[in-house]
């Protein structure tokens, strides 16, 4: 005698059937993505660090830009320094790009129009983030800009502006 299967009493549902889902489950990935900030892929922070002593602790992107470009040279009477980080970097442009709506190339001419016809002084080059920060560190007025990742242990500066580049 052959045995009778009995279909309604089965937890699996037939092959390629749709698998029937808690409603809590939808619900948690929606909000599971709407908290999780889009970010593009391969989107990298990068802050504007300050010397601990500069009498200021946040400046918005136009101050930023005011700064890099030399017509901002002083914060609570404080003469600020800019340093710059490596010349020819994908992140040094992505960041002039963000702040200042210009290539790295583009504010290197910049400068040195600047220093022809005012007589100004441009940012100081350092090789790599780590000399940033030390500078920055050393320097009552100095300020830079470093990939965020670079911050961990620094001493001597605080993050004065952020922003995220492609």
């Amino acid at each position: 005698m052959a045995h009778a299967v009995r279909t309604s009493a089965c937890r699996f549902p037939a092959r390629g059937a749709p698998v029937p889902r808690a409603p809590w489950t939808a619900v948690a990935t929606v909000l599971v993505a709407l908290a999780v900030p889009a970010a593009p892929a391969g989107a990298r922070e990068i802050v504007v660090v300050a010397h601990a002593q500069v009498p200021t602790t946040s400046l918005d992107a136009q101050a930023v830009k005011g700064i890099l470009l030399g017509d901002q040279t002083f914060i609570g009477g404080t003469k600020l320094h800019v340093m710059g980080y490596v010349r020819d970097d994908a992140m040094t442009d992505a960041f002039m790009e963000a702040v200042l709506g210009m290539s790295g190339t583009r504010y290197r001419r910049y400068w040195v129009k600047e220093v022809f016809r005012s007589g100004r002084l441009p940012p100081r080059y350092v090789a790599n983030a780590q000399e940033v920060l030390r500078h920055v560190a050393e320097e009552p007025g100095a300020i830079g800009f470093v990939p965020a990742e670079a911050l961990d242990g620094a001493t001597g500066v605080k993050v004065v502006f952020s922003v995220t580049v492609p």
